[in-house]
């Protein structure tokens, strides 16, 4: 690696709510990086578990701590953050998610490519306590600009993103602070609209799949959000929400079928129905219809039959 004085400065935002159980996991994949010109933007959401104490044992000058007393959403908390950053770019990182030891390094020279590049991602491995893991990307994603892309089917996992902060300049908003679950979806939507995302085809992060992550606690807000996101798009992004209709109406009907899904594990079928109305394809209907229908264990069962026949 070169000096410090020929590196950029990257600010590595981690925010935290009770995360004690990998935060010191995740502080050291940080330490270990070939690329050392970084600073570690801390922020401790509330927490009430030992976080702060696991946060500051760690001695190292990079480390800057920051607290709140009043729990806000994740996507208030990410803006508290990013108002700490000083860094010419900037990086995200969760405290139950890992990084490899090359990231920065092989992430941050993609910025010299090309001026309108804003975004550059990896690939990363979806992992559990189980040691079961599955990467990411079988395949390159779409590269350039691809708001349209993100709109239609959303690809990007967080940990492994980097961001260029002038192009911050051109939103109106950071993060949302309506969301905590689709916070860095809407964010990174409307950045990708001003800028290039960039891919390197390696695995340079790590995903952690567990039952106290906030994607799974909240994942009934989805529906919520989403439908948040378009109303907001259309009302305050017209430019953006004018170019992809066909895209938002394909994210539109993933909701609505997100909240189909959610009223039959909740045994509530005259919602899945209601729902259904509101899906213009018949298609869904003949496939839908009995899955509302029928009693939820058997309808499992039948999706996990037609599953390992699949297969």
């Amino acid at each position: 690696m070169q000096s410090n004085e020929n590196c950029p400065l990257v600010s590595i935002i981690m925010n935290c709510y009770n995360g004690e159980e990998f935060l010191s996991e995740a502080v050291r994949s940080v330490l270990e990086q070939s690329y050392s010109n970084w600073e570690l933007i801390f922020w401790n959401n509330a927490s009430t578990d030992n976080s702060e104490i696991i946060i500051k044992s760690f001695h190292d000058e990079r480390i800057k701590y920051y607290s709140s007393e009043i729990l806000s959403s994740l996507g208030q908390a990410r803006n508290f953050a990013l108002e700490k950053c000083s860094g010419e770019y900037i990086a995200f990182l969760d405290t139950d998610d890992l990084w490899l030891s090359t990231k920065l390094q092989e992430q941050i020279q993609m910025f010299t490519l090309d001026e309108s590049i804003g975004i550059v991602i990896s690939n990363t491995i979806f992992f559990n306590s189980n040691k079961v893991s599955k990467t990411y990307y079988k395949t390159p994603p779409p590269q350039g600009y691809v708001t349209r892309n993100l709109i239609k089917n959303y690809y990007i996992s967080l940990e492994t993103v980097i961001i260029r902060k002038l192009f911050l300049q051109k939103l109106t908003t950071n993060f949302n602070p309506e969301f905590s679950i689709i916070e860095e979806m809407d964010f990174l939507i409307r950045l990708s609209y001003h800028c290039k995302l960039k891919y390197v085809d390696k695995v340079l992060g790590k995903w952690r799949v567990h039952a106290n992550s906030l994607t799974w606690k909240q994942a009934n807000s989805y529906p919520k959000e989403i439908n948040i996101f378009i109303e907001l798009l259309k009302k305050q992004h017209p430019d953006i929400a004018s170019k992809f209709p066909k895209e938002i109406k394909s994210l539109e009907e993933k909701a609505i079928l997100k909240n189909i899904h959610n009223n039959i594990e909740q045994g509530n079928k005259l919602s899945a129905l209601n729902n259904l109305t509101k899906l213009n394809n018949p298609i869904y209907f003949v496939f839908l219809i009995p899955a509302i229908i029928l009693p939820y264990t058997l309808t499992n069962f039948l999706l996990k039959l037609k599953g390992r026949v699949s297969a």
